[in-house]
C-alpha cells in the first residue's frame, strides 16, 4: 500500500509543480484539468486507506513530507483563487501606522500613501470597504507584515499551520487507536494545499486553532478547548456554528474564560464604544456565498 501512495504522491507533486507555474484565472482550463488530476489521485489514495492494511510509520513520515515538499512548491507563486492576501498586507500595513482597520478603507484618497504595489492589487469591490476579519486576524496580519510585507511571508506562516494541524491529528489518531494513515485525508487534500500554500488564506490558521481545540476536548481539558475555540472564532467567525456541539462538553467556568479572551482580543479596536465589526453587515447582506445552491 505504501509504495501505491508514494507514487500517487509523487504524481500530485508534478500536478501541484505545474499550478505554481500557472495564472488560474487566466488559465482556467488548465487549472481545472490538473486540480482534477490531483482529486482523483486524492480520492484513490483515501480508498487505499481505507481498503488496505496500514503502512509502516516511516512510509508515512515520507509521505507526509512529500506533501510539504508540495506546499513550499507553492509558496510565493501568483494567489491562485482569491486575491484575499492582498487585503491581508493592507490591515496589516494601517496596524502598524496606527490606524484602525476596521474604520480603514483601502481607496480612501488620504491613505493613498500607504500602499504598495502588492496592496493596489486588492480587488476594487473589497477596496471600497473597510476591514471584516476578526481581531486576532488582524493581529496575525500585523505581526507577519511587520517582518515581512510579502504574499510569501503570509503563505509560510499557512504553511506552518498546516504542519501543526498534522501534527495535532496524527496524535489524535494515536491516542484514539485510529490507524495513522488517515491524516493524509487532511495533509494531501488539494483543496487544503492550494488554499494555504497556495492562497496564503486565513482560514488555514482559523482550521489550526479549531483542531487545538477538538483534541484539547477529547483530552477533557475543558479550558483550554475553550480558549482555542474562541480563538478560531476571533479569526474567522465561520466556527459560531459548532457552538452547540460544544455547549454541554465544556464546563460553564471556562465557556465564560473563552468568552473573556474574545472580547480582550476586540478590545483595542473598540473606537467611540463602536462594535469593530467593519463590512461584516455589508457582506451579510449583500454578498452571496456557494451561489451554485442558490435557485
Amino acid at each position: 500500500m505504501a509504495k501505491q501512495i508514494f507514487s500517487l504522491g509523487l504524481a500530485m507533486l508534478g500536478v501541484f509543480l505545474a499550478v505554481g507555474q500557472i495564472d488560474a484565472r487566466e488559465e482556467i482550463g488548465l487549472f481545472l484539468a490538473l486540480m482534477a488530476t490531483a482529486s482523483v489521485a486524492y480520492l484513490f489514495v483515501i480508498w487505499l486507506v481505507h481498503s488496505r492494511r496500514p503502512g509502516p510509520t516511516t512510509a508515512l513520515v515520507g509521505c507526509l513530507l512529500l506533501g510539504l515538499i508540495w506546499r513550499v512548491g507553492l509558496v510565493g507563486a501568483v494567489p491562485l483563487v482569491s486575491d484575499d492576501v492582498y487585503r491581508y498586507v493592507w490591515d496589516g500595513r494601517v496596524q502598524q501606522e496606527g490606524l484602525n482597520p476596521y474604520e480603514s478603507v483601502p481607496d480612501d484618497p488620504r491613505l493613498e500613501s500607504l500602499h504598495t504595489d502588492l496592496t493596489r492589487q486588492i480587488h476594487p469591490t473589497n477596496a471600497a470597504l473597510p476591514a471584516i476579519y476578526p481581531p486576532l486576524a488582524q493581529r496575525l496580519f500585523y505581526g507577519v507584515t511587520s517582518v515581512h510585507e510579502s504574499v510569501k511571508a503570509l503563505a509560510l506562516v499557512m504553511v506552518v499551520a498546516d504542519v501543526l494541524i498534522v501534527v495535532l491529528l496524527w496524535r489524535w489518531l494515536v491516542a484514539t487507536g485510529r490507524n495513522r494513515w488517515w491524516v493524509l485525508a487532511y495533509a494531501w487534500h488539494p483543496l487544503v494545499v492550494l488554499e494555504g500554500a497556495g492562497g496564503a488564506h486565513i482560514d488555514t490558521f482559523g482550521a489550526l486553532l479549531l483542531a487545538a481545540s477538538w483534541f484539547a476536548l477529547s483530552r477533557r481539558r475543558s479550558l483550554l478547548a475553550s480558549v482555542t475555540f474562541a480563538g478560531a472564532i476571533a479569526v474567522k467567525f465561520v466556527p459560531i456554528v459548532l457552538v452547540p456541539l460544544l455547549w454541554r462538553r465544556i464546563r460553564a467556568l471556562d465557556a465564560v474564560a473563552g468568552g473573556i479572551v474574545l472580547i480582550l482580543l476586540y478590545l483595542p479596536f473598540i473606537h467611540d464604544g463602536k462594535m469593530p465589526i467593519g463590512s461584516l453587515g455589508t457582506y451579510l447582506s449583500q454578498w452571496r456565498f456557494n451561489a451554485p445552491f442558490f435557485r
